[in-house]
């Protein structure tokens, strides 16, 4: 006998998709028919005010999951996997921006992964200018403080596995960022991510994404994330910017002034002292954690 095929649970989050969520499954299920891939499709729709919800009604094979207000992209997220039947999990965007026909390069390239994403890296990527400008940004800020080279830090199209996700749930918030912190947690865990480069497609219909907003938004999840993980990429550099402040007024002090110890010197020891001191308690306070996450 061959070895049986795994099962997977596709999620798809949709809010406000009447135009294009009817053509995004059918691909799916093109894809799952043509490469005989086991899996049921959930669709959540998080409180839609266009006819999204009556055209997922419509759509026979598939799960639907309705949420009676709009609770963000994240919930949607966290409520399918929750509701998942099977432990390797797929989401995509309902947007129409990745295409299925990707789903099973992530598939191929999963056998000993714990994640694989869909990097936003392709040929053909078409997204506008200034978010990815802001894309970059923040990439390079993550990059930094986790550590690792990070192709695509959002992207709405990954696999991974619905035990590793559980882990980490209390960490992902409710909004977009919900992806970017599940990137960095894993990351931050020492857990293997793939990227595998993929296109980006216009998507159909408005952006919900607010570029200035949602830049701010990821700045500081990348942050807190970081902070909660690895205090210390954040505090010792901080703690240095004082450090040498303190060194470098102390020099002019003693060279130009009539007095050596001006004041600001000290107050500025002081302080770079007590964010180095806060940032060793903030490391030794996220290692017990990590050691009660693994017992």
């Amino acid at each position: 006998m061959g070895r049986q095929k795994p099962w997977f649970s596709i999620i798809i989050p949709v809010f406000n998709e009447e135009k294009v969520i009817k053509k995004v499954i059918q691909e799916i299920k093109t894809v799952l028919r043509q490469q005989k891939i086991k899996a049921e499709i959930i669709t959540v729709n998080d409180g839609s005010t266009d006819t999204s919800g009556k055209v997922l009604q419509k759509i026979k094979g598939i799960k639907i999951i309705n949420h009676s207000r709009n609770q963000g992209y994240g919930a949607s997220v966290k409520t399918g996997v929750l509701k998942a039947k099977n432990e390797n999990i797929i989401i995509i965007d309902g947007d129409g921006t990745y295409s299925p026909q990707d789903i099973p390069l992530l598939i191929k390239n999963f056998a000993d992964q714990d994640m694989i994403v869909g990097a936003r890296t392709g040929k053909k990527i078409q997204e506008p200018f200034s978010r990815k400008i802001m894309k970059k940004i923040l990439i390079l800020l993550a990059n930094y403080l986790i550590n690792e080279k990070i192709p695509d830090l959002n992207s709405g199209l990954r696999l991974f596995k619905k035990e590793q996700f559980n882990r980490f749930l209390h960490l992902l918030p409710s909004g977009f960022s919900c992806t970017s912190t599940l990137t960095l947690s894993f990351l931050a865990h020492d857990l293997s991510v793939k990227f595998i480069p993929i296109n980006y497609h216009h998507r159909v219909g408005k952006s919900k994404i607010k570029p200035i907003r949602d830049t701010i938004n990821f700045t500081s999840l990348i942050l807190t994330t970081i902070l909660y993980f690895n205090p210390l990429k954040f505090f010792v550099p901080l703690s240095l910017v004082f450090f040498f402040s303190s060194f470098l007024i102390g020099t002019y002090s003693f060279f130009f002034l009539p007095k050596f110890m001006d004041v600001s010197t000290v107050i500025l020891f002081f302080a770079g002292f007590q964010i180095l001191s806060i940032g060793i308690l903030a490391d030794l306070i996220s290692k017990g954690n990590a050691k009660l996450d693994q017992s």
